[in-house]
This record gives structure tokens, sequence and C-alpha cells, in this order.
């Protein structure tokens, strides 16, 4: 079986569409957990250690949602300590832990998938469908970068010019809205040439046909059946084992169907990751027999 990089777009497409599904419909602590570390490691291990930066906005992020949710919101039986008036519940706290987990975990998903999922697969498996719409999306993919990479250059070139000071809040946040102002006219701009050129080349003029480079393979479709009925046992599970509790007290399920979902969603995020690694390493195995 090849890694979800290597496999078709429809293959990899179902995958991330079955992961991301059930942990966003489906709140529970358990199952974001699950899904929290498996998507990091499947990150990591697909693409490493690049951008610490972002990893620390990261987890940031996911300290604010877990911290703030229990000065907020006070429902919960079991009180650890009071605040002023306001009751801090271990309830309220596990559900912020649970929505912060859930959230983190969608975008580390998604992460992998803007990496696996590039614009020509975009456009190879929507393009017999809906070109116009393929067009769009691996336009609008290509424009997140393209807009990035241009306000840093407008950033330095003001920095070079002395307009501001690193130090100066004022001057930042105008400059700021200077930058923004000035790369979202040049992409305006940009977005009007590149339909002035698509209409002299006859983009619309005709039906056109679609070309793919990518061909689904007999282990792809077998990795979709299995995604689909891993997806069906733990739909089926949500649905007949006993719901996570948060409130009045946390309550874990152990009902049989409850830990067979628990089971099949934790073998299905892993999956990705078992594959990567299996890849990962069986390159360095053929390699080191050079």
């Amino acid at each position: 079986m090849r890694s979800i990089s290597n496999m078709s777009p429809l293959a990899a497409l179902c995958y991330f569409m079955a992961v991301i599904g059930v942990v966003m419909f489906v709140r529970d602590l358990v199952i974001a957990t699950v899904s929290l570390l498996f998507a990091v490691l499947f990150y990591v291990v697909g693409c490493g250690l690049k951008d610490i930066k972002s990893h620390v906005y990261t987890l940031i992020f996911f300290v604010l949602i877990a911290v703030l949710n229990p000065f907020f919101y006070h429902n919960g039986a079991t009180v650890l300590f009071v605040l002023g008036d306001n009751p801090i519940t271990l309830e309220a706290i596990v559900y912020g832990v649970a929505s912060a987990e859930m959230v983190v975990a969608v975008i580390y998903w998604f992460r992998s998938f803007t990496e696996i999922m590039t614009s020509d697969k975009l456009l190879s498996l929507f393009g017999a469908v809906s070109p116009k719409f393929s067009l769009m999306l691996s336009m609008i993919l290509r424009f997140v970068p393209l807009f990035s990479r241009q306000s840093k250059d407008v950033k330095n070139a003001q920095r070079a010019l002395g307009m501001y000071k690193d130090d100066n809040i004022v001057d930042t946040v105008r400059v700021g809205a200077r930058i923004f102002s000035g790369v979202s006219g040049w992409a305006l701009e940009n977005g009007i040439i590149t339909a002035d050129s698509m209409a002299a080349r006859g983009y619309g003029a005709a039906k056109r046909t679609s070309f793919s480079l990518y061909r689904s393979k007999r282990s792809d479709v077998i990795f979709i059946i299995i995604t689909a009925v891993m997806l069906a046992a733990v739909m089926f599970g949500a649905a007949f084992g006993t719901p996570f509790r948060f409130y009045p007290e946390t309550v874990v399920p152990g009902d049989f169907f409850s830990l067979a979902m628990y089971a099949t969603y934790a073998l299905l995020c892993a999956a990705s990751s078992l594959l990567e690694i299996h890849e990962v390493a069986k390159w360095k195995y053929l390699t080191s027999k050079i």
C-alpha cells in the first residue's frame, strides 16, 4: 500500500474528508485527542519541523482556547475554585480542552491536506466534473503564497526606505495598513490581467477536454473502500453508542459501541502515519542498497 501523498487525488480526498469530518461533528474528548495526536504526527512525519513559528502560534492558540473557556462558561457540578464570583469547574476545563483539540486537529489535518493536494491534483480531480470550479480553486491556492510573498517584498522595501521603525507600534500599524492596501490593489490588478490573458487565448469559447497524470490503481480503490467501511463503523458507534457527556459531570463512555468507535477512528487516523513511515523506511532501505 502506497503512502497518502503517492495515492490518487480521489483516495487522498476521501481520507481527509473522513478524518476531518469525524472530529468536527462528533463532540468527544477521546475523538479530539486521538485526532490531534495523529494529525500532528502525520504532519511532522511528512513535512518535518519546518516553520517552527507556526507550531508555536498554534500551541498558543490551543492554550488560549483551553484556558479562556472556563472563565466564560461556568457550567458543571465539580467546582475547583471560585475566582471572584465566577466558579471554575472541571467540566468547563474539559470542554475547553476538547474544543481546543478539535480546532487544532482540523488545522493540522488541513496543513497536511494543502501539502499533499497540490493545485495539479485538484485540477485533475475536479477538472472533468467542473472545470471552472477547479480552475478557481487552483487560482485561489496559487494566490495565497503569492500574496504572502508580495507582502514581504513590500514590507522589506518600505523598511529599506526607512518609512517605519520596528519598535514603534503606531508606525507598525500604519505601515501594515499601507501594505495591505497596496497588496490588495496588486492582487486585483493581477486578477484582471489573468482574466484578460485567458480571454485572449480563447478560454471558455468551446468545451474543453481534460487530461490527468494521475490514475487510480487497485490499491487506491481498496484504500477508499477501507476508509468508507471504517467511517461507517465510526458513524455507527457514534449513533448507537453512549455519547461522551461533558455536563453536568464529565462521563467517558465505556460501552462496546463507543470503545469500538474509538479504536476504529484511532486506526483510521493512524493509517496515514503508518503508511508514510513505511514509505520513508522503504526508501531509506532501498537507497542503502545502492
